[in-house]
């Protein structure tokens, strides 16, 4: 069991997951853990990108309408590259777009 495993287990934060990133101007690594759920880290968490690029915008680390470029997964050998942009002032929110391109690397059906 990985650190932040055992630190959300030892605190009851069980259902917490933790995005943490670092980065500069338009260019930011991010990593995404929910071991609680059963996904040690996430390889490309584009329901993350979007809050980090307004969190950006909000505190002064991009400008409004910047491309940011995330770069996540290559700890765990799925290396991924996400754009996201948010729009507004420090207040408002206008519009958060991400985006980004897939590969298929499982496929399934489901019936009922």
């Amino acid at each position: 069991m990985g650190a932040i495993a055992r630190f959300i287990r030892e605190y009851d934060l069980i259902g917490t997951n933790v995005s943490v990133f670092a980065g500069s101007g338009t260019s930011f690594k991010t990593r995404m853990f929910a071991p609680a759920e059963g996904i040690p880290e996430d390889p490309a968490t584009g329901s993350a990108a979007g809050p980090l690029a307004w969190h950006a915008v909000r505190h002064g680390l991009a400008a409004s309408g910047d491309e940011l470029t995330i770069s996540q997964g290559a700890e765990i050998g799925r290396p991924s590259t996400l754009l996201a942009r948010a729009v507004g002032d420090r207040e408002t929110v206008e519009l958060i777009e991400v985006g980004g391109s897939a590969s298929v690397v499982a496929e399934g059906r489901f019936s009922l």
